[in-house]
């Protein structure tokens, strides 16, 4: 908690320069870049290294919600490296610049998915990784040590409306992180017209009923692949 709070402070501290600020995340960008290459993974648990097995020569295209940070804990750069694009779509707006700078050929969306197309409230938290719709969720994050920076409103459109845009609602991987938001976007899909080949989502549930998993089964989904708290479904 002390460690967290001192690099919170320090952020907070840098927001009075903003060129300071963003010399500062670049220089970390760069780092952690070299990090990530040398571990050979930018996921949290590998699952690029099974998305690129599975894939194997095949370049495609990509749908990546709640992407955060361009490849730190991504589960699409490395297929971006490989050729891939896609749509990345993040309700945190510094993110979706530096989306822009390390992936240029993805389109990016400052926006969120959700059940239907309205306004919600967002608790963007520290470390941004965290950020969520859900309040409580945030409520848990913040009695675990994590802070608040703000809360915003953020546009929200349907999954359906989001996967109709792109590609002529054809992708191969969609990838949702949006802690305990995942069941609600992908209920706002429509599974009949929009199917990609694979989707992967988080689940931190363990034990419990999972409404992700249940609705992609009844969907004609199977289970292919976990990924530490990340679980695969493949269309059959």
């Amino acid at each position: 908690m002390a460690s967290l709070t001192w690099k919170y402070r320090v952020y907070r501290a840098l927001n009075g320069f903003p060129a300071i600020g963003s010399a500062v995340d670049r220089f970390r960008d760069w780092k952690s870049f070299r990090e990530y290459s040398q571990r050979g993974t930018f996921s949290q648990h590998g699952e690029d290294r099974f998305l690129l097995d599975y894939f194997g020569d095949h370049v495609g295209t990509y749908v990546d919600i709640g992407a955060n940070h361009p490849f730190r804990i991504s589960n699409t750069f490395m297929l971006y490296q490989r050729g891939w694009h896609g749509l990345v779509i993040d309700p945190i707006p510094n993110q979706i610049d530096a989306q822009r700078r390390w992936r240029p050929r993805d389109t990016q969306l400052n926006i969120a998915v959700g059940p239907s197309a309205e306004t919600l409230k967002f608790f963007y938290l520290y470390p941004s990784v965290l950020s969520t719709f859900d309040p409580q969720v945030a409520e848990r994050y913040l009695a675990d040590g994590s802070l608040l920076r703000a809360t915003y409103d953020v546009e929200v459109r349907t999954l359906a409306t989001v996967l109709s845009s792109f590609n002529n609602g054809r992708c191969d991987l969609l990838s949702v992180d949006t802690e305990g938001f995942d069941a609600r976007i992908l209920q706002s899909n429509d599974w009949e017209r929009y199917r990609p080949r694979l989707v992967i989502f988080e689940r931190n549930d363990e034990g419990s009923r999972c409404e992700s998993s249940e609705l992609l089964l009844a969907n004609n989904y199977r289970f292919v692949q976990q990924c530490g708290c990340n679980h695969v479904f493949e269309a059959q």
